[in-house]
This record gives C-alpha cells, structure tokens and sequence, in this order.
C-alpha cells in the first residue's frame, strides 16, 4: 500500500461551477496507482466540492443565486448544501467517476481567485 499527497491550486473565473475534473485526474495519473482512494478537500470556507453531472451545472447555480436572493436567515448558503471533501474510486489509475460525473468547485466569490485542493491517494 502506498500512499501520495499534494497541493493543487485551481484558479477561479469568479462564482460558479468549475470542473475541476482534469486537473485531479491528471495527478491520479501522475502517480502512478493502479487502484485505490483520492481525498479531494478544499481549503476555504466560500467554496466547496460536489460530484455532479456535467450539463447540469448552471442550471444548479442559477438556481442557488435565486435561492440567495431570499431572506438569509432561512435559506442556506449553496456552499453549506456541498461539501469540503470527497473521496473517489481510483480504478485502472483513473477516477472511477460515471460517464457523465465530474467534480466541480463551486466557487462563492464573485472575482476570480486561487483555491487550494489537498489530493490524497492511497492505494497500489
């Protein structure tokens, strides 16, 4: 069992969903695994992680901008309907993710930023 982490910075364009599917996929690959576990946790408390399908990302965040346009004391925060960590299969060194999943940053700041993105496999 081996085991490997690192830093990733992923530049924002501002609020939104950003798929941020390549660039963790590029580091599984990178390391050469042939099967185990990432950990994908983001280091910020304005923006999150989620697995989703891949056309339905605006959508979603229009409808949360919809959802903020109420009274903030009822509706969460889209960032605390996600989640600051995930954990994806790794098979054949690649994310066992589905044929239409991505992972995306849901960003909360409107101008364009840097988050960090801890990786950690463990696997063989």
């Amino acid at each position: 069992m081996r085991q490997a982490q690192d830093i990733i910075n992923f530049r924002t364009r501002g609020q939104g969903h950003h798929d941020i599917t390549p660039e963790v996929k590029a580091w599984v690959i990178s390391q050469g695994m042939k099967t185990g576990i990432v950990t994908v946790f983001v280091q910020h408390v304005l923006a999150s992680l989620s697995i989703r399908q891949h056309s339905d990302r605006d959508d979603l965040h229009t409808f949360f901008q919809r959802l903020e346009g109420a009274e903030a004391d009822v509706v969460p925060r889209p960032t605390h309907l996600y989640a600051t960590q995930v954990s994806i299969p790794v098979r054949d060194s690649t994310l066992a993710l589905g044929a239409r999943q991505g992972l995306y940053l849901l960003e909360q700041r409107d101008s364009a930023t840097t988050r960090q993105l801890v990786l950690h496999l463990i696997g063989e």
